[in-house]
């Protein structure tokens, strides 16, 4: 894969205002799957060399700094912090060989299993 094809524009769905996070998360993960599988490949690497825990937001922050200098230049690919912690859970769910390497935290209202 090329350097541009790995990093391939991120589209920004319009989402209603009254959206939840999770609506918005949702239409932007569906338009940028390139992104989704790119968190998924770095995080099976740093579990497959030995790493026992790291968070989603050092990835999402690598892609950032990755993109940023390589492709687009600064500030041109713009990745929404609040999706971090949603992808976190989303990479735990395709791949469950990630649960306890990928950290998260509770949500507000949700309940302790």
């Amino acid at each position: 894969m090329t350097q541009l094809g790995l990093f391939a524009p991120l589209v920004h769905p319009d989402t209603d205002k009254g959206a939840t996070i999770e609506e918005r998360f949702r239409a932007f993960d569906a338009a940028n799957p390139s992104l989704r599988a790119e968190l998924l490949r770095r995080a099976r690497a740093l579990r497959d060399r030995g790493v026992t825990r790291f968070g989603v937001k050092a990835i999402w922050e690598a892609i950032r700094y990755d993109a940023s200098v390589s492709v687009y230049g600064a500030g041109t690919y713009r990745l929404n912090n609040s999706f971090t912690a949603l992808y976190g859970r989303l990479l735990v769910e395709l791949d469950p060989s990630l649960e306890g390497v990928i950290e998260t935290r509770r949500r507000r209202g949700e309940v302790a299993a």
